[in-house]
């Protein structure tokens, strides 16, 4: 197999994470083969469409972009509405990790491999994912689990074919990637989080938290619409809990 180095395949959400990754490949210089999935979430059809959004605005001849819509297949497969696969990060404000029982065993893992078959059919041998480490608590969102998967490919197909998974956000949070993208000029009002669905961001699942949350870390204003914005409801209600209350006395 002939191996351009500097080809390589990206999951890309349409998120503000493989958003960023995209803009800082195509920074490094690189030919950039970008896939996005449509497995059936509730917030599937949102994602390809900013993710085709913010190709077409690179205007890149270096940057690729296929979208795969399995989303009915894998509803039929696995017998539910919405079957989720790759787990979504928690912020500060979420007690603990989404157990959502539409999270299916092996799901990373099925849409890695996905990724990876594909890769080797375009001859790359490289891919690209934009976990964090918010995302890594998570066991499929560790380096260990990742290095376990370019294993599998090595002894499946062999040394010629084996697939480097890059994760190089998993060592910063969501704070940093975003602070990163600022730098890049990403267009983070392109870009979706939501796992929800609809036609602007709820502001009350946990991508949409650890989002909102990140960008008022920075001082940053997050250019999308929430419908619930859980820091401008939080400052009304310390507004009025401060202001001076007005007392009518009847003497």
């Amino acid at each position: 197999m002939i191996q351009n180095p500097n080809r390589v395949a990206l999951l890309l959400s349409g998120g503000p994470d493989s958003t960023t990754l995209l803009y800082d490949l195509l920074n490094q210089g690189k030919e950039i083969y970008a896939v996005t999935f449509n497995f059936g979430e509730t917030e599937g059809c949102n994602e390809s469409q900013h993710a085709q959004r913010i190709v077409t605005n690179l205007h890149s001849e270096r940057l690729h972009h296929y979208q795969y819509d399995f989303s009915e297949q894998f509803k039929r497969f696995y017998e539910l509405p919405q079957p989720q696969f790759l787990r979504k990060a928690f912020g500060p404000f979420v007690v603990a990790p989404n157990k959502e029982e539409h999270v299916q065993p092996f799901g990373s893992a099925i849409a890695l491999m996905l990724m990876a078959s594909w890769a080797l059919k375009h001859d790359i041998v490289d891919v690209y994912y934009a976990v964090h480490s918010n995302d890594a608590v998570f066991h499929d969102n560790h380096a260990s689990y990742f290095e376990a998967l370019h294993t599998v490919t090595v002894e499946c197909e062999g040394d010629e074919y084996g697939v480097t998974f890059h994760t190089p956000y998993l060592s910063i949070n969501k704070c940093a990637v975003i602070q990163k993208g600022m730098g890049l000029g990403v267009p983070f009002g392109d870009t979706w989080s939501c796992a929800l669905g609809g036609t602007v961001h709820c502001g009350v699942c946990d991508p949409c938290r650890d989002r909102r949350t990140s960008f008022e870390i920075l001082g940053i204003k997050d250019p999308v619409l929430y419908e619930h914005d859980i820091f401008a409801e939080s400052r009304e209600e310390v507004n009025i809990l401060e202001s001076p209350k007005h007392i009518s006395v009847v003497a």
